[in-house]
């Protein structure tokens, strides 16, 4: 059923939104909808109009651009207490959504605890990549936390064959992991066989469907010696209904083979290409940053075949592409270190180190011409690599100060809590992302100034301290 109809049904007379199983649900608060559903909408007529215009512009809009995006769990977290902060919830949920939104995208809210969201040209990953997005930041707003999969329900408006609507829930992303592994176990185990042998064709197929589901996103740095946030670095991503979203190459099943991680790094070099163009075609001059896997670079023919991709990039986009070296083993040598940097550096801005917080083998970079060695905490803390912030705070006291004997610069991604931003500016890091600096975004967006009363907490002594320091002739610009 096309979108056209498939609305006509959701706001028609008498006709309420169905439920999972496709029968017209009760209001949360244990009422049926009014029968006159029209009436109620009634004032909703510039949605109608922005629906009307959308549809004529693309007659072939499918039904997986339209969500829902509820409330009920978060009304539900409050209990008794839901009417005095029930109108704070909803503006933020207005404000979130509303500020995701493209020109030709259009919300109304509906019913009491939710928000229709018609997109009007974004395929249906796309969509839903923003919608978790959207119930990401909604909850940690309202809530202090990003587990939005625990406090807003996302679903997707879908027509059944037998002409019924259905609010339907994709698989969570737990689900969609474990299905790979086994479809990999299965291929595996097909190729131990004597007589049975996986080709090259049968793996890149096996990802296709992956990769045709990816969108990427804009993660902003905040340079913390210049206030500014000037640099994004961009993120593969795989999102799903549920409020979880894997980015970077933890999307990738495990046992991935090494080509697909190249062409992982192929496919998201050409992502930051197209958005170097539309920034430089705009006049902005902010740097974006692509990730580079070791196994993409791990053999010189490798490693000369994405530089040739880079170096076949105008010099103008160039001149603002940061790569960022994933996956250095530990123990490598200096020579190998110096080898891959020295291929990367003369076809971008800057290279960048991203090391484990434990990795003992600094001295292997002293001379490497790296622009900063950084961590990512993100990825620590959900693999249980650290107990607490007290103890993810020692690690990059830890980490600087062995990046500081070679005066390297030292960055964290995903530092998600703002004891642990302060953190990070105490032990002396100059950059940070996470979402207490800001939430990812669809697209890089412009040079911002940034400073460390936006992150809107107390400031300890020391924090304070060193931002006096910075705070001399010439240390911001």
């Amino acid at each position: 059923m096309a979108l056209q109809g498939l609305l006509k049904r959701l706001f028609s007379l008498g006709q309420a939104a169905p439920g999972p199983g496709g029968d017209v649900p009760p209001r949360p608060d244990g009422s049926r909808p009014p029968s006159d559903l029209a009436g109620r909408i009634a004032g909703e007529v510039h949605f109608l109009t922005q629906l009307e215009d959308t549809l004529v512009r693309h007659a072939d809009v499918a039904t997986g651009r339209v969500h829902l995006v509820g409330l009920e769990k978060i009304r539900n977290y409050f209990g008794d207490d839901w009417p005095a902060v029930m109108d704070k919830v909803h503006h933020i949920a207005q404000s979130t959504i509303q500020r995701r939104l493209q020109a030709e995208d259009f919300h109304v809210r509906y019913y009491d605890l939710s928000y229709m969201v018609v997109f009007a040209d974004l395929t249906r990953e796309q969509a839903t990549l923003k919608c978790n997005l959207i119930a990401q930041e909604i909850a940690e707003r309202v809530l202090g936390r990003r587990s939005a999969q625990d406090f807003v329900d996302l679903q997707v408006v879908e027509a059944k064959s037998d002409g019924v609507l259905r609010l339907i829930s994709a698989a969570s992303l737990d689900d969609i992991a474990s299905s790979l592994d086994v479809a990999f176990q299965h291929e595996a185990d097909e190729a131990a066989a004597p007589t049975e042998w996986v080709s090259q064709e049968n793996i890149e197929a096996r990802y296709d469907d992956l990769f045709a589901s990816l969108a990427f996103l804009y993660r902003p740095v905040w340079n913390i010696e210049k206030n500014v946030i000037s640099t994004y670095f961009c993120l593969p991503a795989l999102a799903l209904p549920g409020g979880r979203i894997l980015t970077g190459y933890g999307l990738l099943p495990r046992d991935t083979p090494a080509s697909m991680v190249v062409r992982l790094d192929r496919l998201t070099l050409d992502q930051v290409e197209n958005d170097l163009r539309q920034c430089h075609e705009r006049g902005e001059e902010q740097l974006l940053a692509a990730p580079v896997h070791f196994e993409t670079l791990a053999t010189q023919a490798k490693r000369l075949d994405y530089v040739k991709k880079v170096h076949a990039l105008d010099q103008g986009l160039r001149d603002r592409l940061v790569l960022e070296v994933v996956g250095l083993p530990s123990g490598a040598p200096s020579g190998r270190v110096m080898d891959l940097v020295m291929a990367l550096h003369p076809v971008c801005r800057a290279v960048l180190l991203r090391l484990t917080a434990t990795h003992g083998n600094f001295e292997a970079l002293r001379g490497v011409p790296v622009s900063a060695v950084g961590l990512d905490a993100g990825a620590m803390a959900e693999r249980g690599d650290v107990h607490g912030e007290a103890d993810m705070a020692r690690l990059f006291r830890a980490f600087h100060e062995r990046a500081a004997r070679l005066d390297l610069h030292t960055y964290a991604h995903g530092v998600d809590t703002s004891r642990l931003s302060l953190a990070a500016v105490a032990a002396g890091f100059t950059y940070v992302d996470g979402d207490t600096v800001a939430s990812v975004t669809e697209h890089p967006l412009g040079i911002r100034r940034f400073e460390l009363d936006n992150l809107n907490v107390d400031l300890p002594d020391a924090v304070r301290s060193r931002f006096k320091d910075l705070m001399g002739p010439g240390a911001a610009s």
